[in-house]
């Protein structure tokens, strides 16, 4: 069974998606057509997340990338500010 999703108009930002399971959500979320945030302590790894959900995105939207540390308060904040602008 095939469940599909529309998040078309959406944003969607998950923390820790640049590997693992937050990697694989991010990505998914892109297939089901949400504009995603890319989020995560690493850039390079931040990038090449956001590089797989552009491939997978029904209209080639390009994931917004911020690398930040949600465990320190000053990238927790910085990350709310863009979030709160989306």
């Amino acid at each position: 069974m095939s469940l599909q999703y529309n998040f078309s108009g959406k944003v969607v930002l998950i923390t820790g998606s640049s590997s693992g399971i937050g990697a694989a959500t991010a990505v998914q979320f892109s297939r089901a057509g949400a504009n995603v945030v890319v989020t995560g302590r690493r850039a390079d790894k931040v990038s090449e997340v956001a590089k797989e959900c552009l491939k997978v995105s029904p209209k080639q939207s390009k994931a917004l990338e911020v690398v930040a540390d949600v465990t320190k308060p000053e990238d927790l904040r910085r990350l709310i500010n863009i979030y709160s602008t989306l």
